[in-house]
């Protein structure tokens, strides 16, 4: 199905309040010593994964990329820029309407590490897609890095170097994955 702009924007939304209260639920559950408690947030956070998953799958299916295999590494890495842009613009605007010298010099130094965090993904963005980003895969028999090299190939044969086995690079969805040939 393909999603309104107000749609899309709804979902990004959620999915990113759904992942804020995730992580928020998950520190609670460190530092709460009633086991009771703790238990209660543990259920709230598995229902809160159910809602990540749904909203992921709604912008997923959304989401279009021409470049071959990193359909899903894409898609995160698009969210999570477009997440470092709406932060950035929200502790500028926060630092502007504070009259605390202290507060808006801490804020300045939330905009900077966001402005680096910015930059990280949109380099990440552009090797990928410019084919200069390394197809790694992790062995599925000892968990030894598989490294398949930049723009490979589909049906690129790999053998582990630890385990000695013999993997495929096969795209699956519009993501590398690996098969055992046999």
């Amino acid at each position: 199905m393909q999603l309104s702009e107000i749609d899309e924007r709804n979902w990004r939304e959620t999915l990113n309040l759904e992942w804020s209260a995730t992580y928020r639920y998950k520190l609670q559950t460190e530092i709460l010593d009633n086991p009771n408690i703790v238990s209660i947030i543990n259920g709230i956070m598995r229902n809160e994964s159910e809602h990540i998953a749904i909203s992921a799958n709604y912008l997923l299916d959304n989401f279009k990329t021409d470049v071959k295999g990193f359909r899903t590494t894409l898609f995160y890495l698009y969210m999570d820029l477009a997440f470092e842009k709406f932060a950035n613009k929200s502790y500028a605007k926060f630092r502007k309407e504070s009259n605390n010298e202290e507060v808006k010099s801490s804020f300045m130094k939330l905009i900077k590490s966001e402005a680096g965090h910015t930059k990280i993904f949109r380099e990440l963005i552009e090797q990928i897609e410019n084919g200069n980003f390394p197809v790694v895969k992790v062995c599925p028999v000892c968990g030894w890095e598989l490294d398949f090299g930049t723009s490979p190939t589909e049906s690129t044969v790999l053998k582990c170097e630890k385990c000695k086995v013999d993997f495929k690079l096969v795209e699956i969805e519009g993501d590398w994955q690996v098969e055992k040939v046999s």
